[in-house]
């Protein structure tokens, strides 16, 4: 009687290990735990996305103290194993995939852009359209347009803009936006109906990221948008394409619109002592915000440099109401994620980590 019992809590253990995740939601969300991870040794995890209609997360893996640049790697989510096909050495430090995920495109830290067919995993364009770093990429729904932006904080070149977008296939430049002295390129993002692109700027010198909205059809500015801050990397909107989110020194600005304008402008995440944050990810059908962070800790040793850790906080994007913390401990948070389907929250970090989160199904 007792092997019995035994065999059916193995056999319950391991059928609750089997289920998939359950879709994350405002109601649920506070169950979320790290459910997967897979470490990687003196690396940094600078970037990830999944790839949509898919079951594979794409992660840009540095090493630490190497160049800019990262290798892609090709992860299975359900064991984080490494696909075969990405063995090859594809160098970057930018990655994006079209919505409909047959195209995936990167760029490097020499401003070399690159796409991929996804189901041959041939190369199907390359540009090298500037010389500085790549920041952030992003395809047009329609898949005609690239969007770029150029430069970090640390490292500015000689390149000639700090943000383009290019038609697609072929590589023509449609907008230039000029680099400036102390100026950087940020985020880049278009709205569904692919009438705009809307992409950063920012100023090192006052710490003022500037948020450009541009259409495409007519070829010029509509507005500009002014926040503060250093970091301009992510800009991201809603499922309803209704809401923009930035990073911002106060905490993430949410920027509602309407026919065109701005009708609401809130901060939904604030920063507190020693804390930056980092990167943010949107859930592609729930209103959660998830926000990654860097917090600077003393050494337990009393030495005079700090130790970094990382915290993900998650948000009700509708009522501004924090839901869930987590700490991660062993290092900073560089890139965040939602799966397409909602299931899964992907983490990675200075501690070489890629983690996993979800709700148990």
């Amino acid at each position: 009687m007792k092997f019995l019992l035994f065999c059916i809590g193995i056999l319950a253990a391991f059928t609750q290990d089997a289920l998939p995740p359950k879709i994350m939601s405002v109601e649920n969300v506070n169950q979320l735990s790290e459910i997967r991870s897979k470490a990687y040794e003196n690396a940094i995890i600078d970037d990830l996305t999944f790839q949509p209609n898919s079951n594979q997360l794409v992660v840009i893996k540095q090493e630490q103290g190497q160049t800019l640049n990262g290798n892609v790697v090709f992860l299975h989510t359900n064991t984080l194993e490494q696909l075969k096909f990405s063995n090859e050495i594809v160098p970057a430090t930018a990655l994006t995939f079209s919505i409909d995920g047959s195209v995936f495109a990167t760029g490097d830290d020499q401003g070399n852009i690159t796409g991929y067919s996804t189901d041959s995993f041939e190369q199907i364009w390359a540009f090298q359209a500037n010389s500085d770093v790549v920041n952030d990429l992003a395809i047009s729904p329609s898949k005609s347009y690239l969007g770029i932006t150029y430069g970090i904080s640390e490292i500015v070149r000689e390149g000639k803009v700090a943000f383009q977008m290019l038609q697609l296939p072929t590589g023509k430049e449609v907008i230039p936006f000029p680099l400036d002295t102390d100026v950087y390129g940020g985020g880049v993002t278009f709205d569904k109906n692919n009438e705009t692109v809307f992409f950063s700027t920012v100023n090192m010198a006052d710490s003022t990221i500037i948020i450009h909205a541009w259409d495409i059809t007519a070829n010029r500015e509509l507005n500009q948008y002014v926040a503060y801050g250093t970091t301009g990397h992510d800009l991201l909107f809603d499922p309803a394409n209704t809401t923009l989110f930035n990073i911002a020194s106060q905490g993430v600005q949410a920027k509602q619109f309407d026919s065109g304008q701005v009708i609401k402008d809130r901060i939904l995440s604030t920063i507190q002592k020693d804390e930056f944050i980092t990167r943010i990810a949107i859930h592609p059908t729930e209103p959660i915000l998830a926000v990654g962070f860097f917090e600077k800790n003393p050494r337990p040793d009393g030495g005079p440099s700090n130790t970094s850790a990382g915290i993900i906080r998650l948000y009700n994007t509708e009522t501004g109401d924090e839901l869930l913390s987590l700490d991660v401990p062993e290092g900073a948070i560089m890139s965040l994620a939602f799966s397409p389907d909602g299931t899964l929250l992907a983490s990675g970090g200075t501690d070489g980590t890629v983690r996993l989160w979800g709700v148990a199904g």
